[in-house]
């Protein structure tokens, strides 16, 4: 078993931090009017755990068949 002790001025400055990130985040509908266009890049949903023999989607744009159905482009930029 691994104990980390943390001192309160790592957590208060992990909280500082965590506060000044949350101030500059912006909501799609935030940025929505001030943008033209946004350009997404796709990433494997899923690795060779499912079948390594068999060649499958590296990022699906729609639902496959036998599928989760959030492991696809469409629905994560739905989602988003």
């Amino acid at each position: 078993m691994l104990t980390v002790l943390v001192s309160q001025t790592d957590i208060n400055e992990g909280a500082r931090i965590l506060r000044f990130i949350l101030q500059f985040t912006l909501t799609p509908r935030q940025l929505s009017p001030h943008i033209d266009f946004v350009t997404l890049q796709t990433f494997d949903f899923r690795t060779p755990e499912r079948n390594p023999k068999e060649l499958d989607y590296p990022a699906p744009l729609y639902e496959a068949l036998n599928r989760k159905f959030d492991e696809n482009a469409d629905f994560q930029v739905r989602y988003w």
